[in-house]
């Protein structure tokens, strides 16, 4: 008789034991509850940044470059928050003759790194959706770019002009922008290889294109390629100053410059 009250006692604290497990997994699936994600997998409340990255493949660019670009990137978005929205562009002076259309635009989720609730989320899963849907799409994306053939001009400033619309489509989330270029601007409309003049000297050549856009409070971070050479001749502390001075007049909320090779 002892020994049948004793098992019942062990039955019913098994499954009180089983309840509270359950109890707890609903909980957890409340708590925190996979919110709806739009086709660029960004919630559907909106992403929280933007990221824009502009690859300037104009020129050739050396391996280390290449490899100096691609870890830059690599720390971005490993310093990024999930739910930051990653749209890459190029400078397309032959179809766009400015920015290209995007060749990468995905949120970036969760790698599983921060796992709340081992109950309801795999780790393991989340790394690898990760891989799938938003880290190796990029890279990829970004490595076709860099490898990509020269071009004849290098319109860097329409391209920055047309980093305007790229804003305005995504208005309210705070954006930084990051430019990985030699910053050597050859257009029709303004051509550097052939003048090396501060920006305030420029600003009558450039009015008639209105190649000054208007980047309130956006950020930019500006990876600036030293050239070899007779070029690195033009890329001198008046032409990094031409592009600062133009980046202040289209009211940036600020400028970081850091130089590679």
């Amino acid at each position: 008789m002892l020994n049948l009250k004793s098992k019942d006692k062990l039955s019913l604290f098994g499954i009180c034991m089983i309840c509270l497990v359950v109890l707890g997994v609903v909980i957890c699936y409340f708590l925190y509850k996979p919110e709806q994600r739009d086709n660029c997998s960004c919630p559907i409340s909106g992403a929280k940044e933007h990221c824009i990255l502009i690859l300037d493949s104009t020129s050739e660019l050396s391996p280390n470059a290449q490899r100096t670009i691609k870890n830059n990137i690599e720390k971005i978005v490993n310093n990024a928050t999930v739910d930051t929205l990653f749209s890459l562009y190029t400078i397309d002076s032959e179809e766009m003759g400015g920015l290209s259309g995007p060749k990468f635009m995905q949120c970036k989720i969760g790698d599983g790194s921060d796992v709340k609730y081992g109950l309801i989320e795999n780790s393991d899963m989340l790394e690898k959706d990760f891989k799938k849907v938003f880290h190796t799409p990029l890279m990829g994306a970004v490595g076709k770019i860099l490898s990509s053939p020269e071009q004849e001009f290098s319109p860097i400033l329409e391209a920055i002009k047309d980093i305007e619309n790229v804003k305005l489509r995504q208005h309210s989330l705070p954006t930084t922008v990051y430019i990985f270029s030699d910053m050597l601007q050859n257009s029709q409309a303004y051509n550097q290889y052939q003048i090396n003049e501060n920006f305030a000297s420029a600003v009558q050549s450039l009015k008639p294109y209105s190649l000054v856009p208007d980047l309130n409070e956006v950020k930019v971070e500006l990876f600036y390629i030293r050239r070899s050479g007779k070029i690195l001749a033009l890329q001198n502390e008046n032409h990094i100053q031409f592009w600062r001075d133009y980046l202040n007049e289209a009211k940036v909320k600020d400028i970081n410059v850091t130089y590679i090779r």
